[in-house]
């Protein structure tokens, strides 16, 4: 039912500026909570747009650790938050 043909500029730009604010504001949330699981989810979506190599390496590095942070999450909850 949604075309996105059918939808003039003005609209397509707005949607997109919309999306870049709510990565941007996950972006800063992550940074401001240092979680593990919402830092490797921000990473795995700006990788394509981030060309340093070391923020790739800790990206890997935390996407390693998200399995472990889940079981800890579970069991833990009061040490997340």
């Amino acid at each position: 039912p949604f075309r996105s043909t059918s939808l003039p500029s003005s609209i397509l730009r707005s949607v997109q500026l919309c999306i870049q604010l709510v990565s941007i504001l996950i972006f800063v949330r992550v940074l401001r909570s240092k979680s593990m699981e919402e830092y490797s989810y921000t990473m795995e979506m700006h990788q394509s747009q981030i060309s340093d190599r070391s923020m790739r390496f800790v990206g890997r590095l935390v996407q390693r650790r998200t399995m472990r942070w889940e079981t800890i999450r579970r069991w833990f909850p009061s040490m997340v938050e």
